[in-house]
């Protein structure tokens, strides 16, 4: 029996770990369901914007929720109390990516990348500038911060740095997603195509151009890059493939459609 959810707004993240399901909506809350016995847990109250972004940290009990409202929020999965609110930012908080369970990377549309701590009272450790637009998409590798924005730019700094190490026009509009597995660096677009990147060099490996409509995510792990797009198709690439399976690595597409609002309970 699937689980079917019905909020009053357009769930706009989701994050999920053994039992539990979390999803973000526009109406500025966080649900908790459980995904054994198809049930509603709770409702995390306190943004007053809608949610933009959800990562969990399994291992320490945390949920961390980006938000129109401009800030973040730091949520135990045990008590579902909120533990922190880290402020900094002027414009609604895009995307976040947790590097540890102390810190946090955040991007927003007030055109910067901040890298908080999620301890009370410390607050916005760094922030990194150079993008011209809002910032789309965020990720931390290694010693690097990376970001996306919204006219397609992929911009590059080191944690120690003081200024933007470089940057490169990477996308014809908006980067949805950046994912990184094993030295391999991709970013996902609302142009409809996924780009591999050189991170030596800093130039584009390969284009996969698969989808029809705009690529909204990506997931990438040691031997697979999975994405979805609003072409209502969820494409799944595998790095192993045989050269005679085709040039692109492709290996297997799910077809998904969109249920009548009205069936659902």
């Amino acid at each position: 029996m699937p689980l079917s959810i019905s909020l009053l707004g357009g769930i706009n993240c989701m994050e999920f770990s053994n039992e539990r399901l979390y999803s973000g909506s526009w109406d500025t809350t966080i649900m908790v369901w459980d995904i054994v016995h198809f049930t509603h847990v709770c409702t995390l109250d306190g943004h007053t914007g809608a949610i933009t972004s959800l990562q969990l940290h399994p291992a320490k009990n945390t949920l961390i929720s980006g938000s129109h409202d401009k800030t973040i929020r730091i949520w135990s999965t045990i008590t579902h109390h909120c533990a922190n609110v880290i402020t900094g930012h002027i414009g609604p908080v895009t995307c976040i990516h947790m590097l540890s369970s102390q810190k946090v990377l955040s991007g927003s549309t007030d055109r910067c990348v901040k890298l908080s701590s999620t301890a009370k009272a410390k607050g916005t450790l760094k922030t990194f500038f150079g993008p011209k637009n809002a910032i789309s998409a965020v990720l931390g590798v290694g010693s690097l911060v990376i970001c996306g924005t919204a006219d397609g730019g992929l911009f590059f700094w080191n944690k120690a740095g003081r200024g933007c190490e470089a940057a490169v026009k990477a996308h014809e509009s908006t980067i949805s997603a950046i994912g990184y597995s094993n030295n391999r660096l991709f970013t996902a677009s609302t142009d409809t195509t996924i780009k591999e990147w050189d991170l030596q060099t800093l130039t584009c490996i390969q284009v996969i151009q698969e989808h029809r409509g705009p690529v909204l995510d990506i997931k990438v792990s040691l031997d697979h890059l999975v994405s979805c797009s609003e072409d209502g198709t969820v494409r799944i690439y595998d790095f192993n493939a045989s050269p005679s399976s085709g040039s692109k690595e492709f290996e297997d597409t799910i077809h998904t459609e969109v249920l009548d609002q009205t069936l659902l309970p």
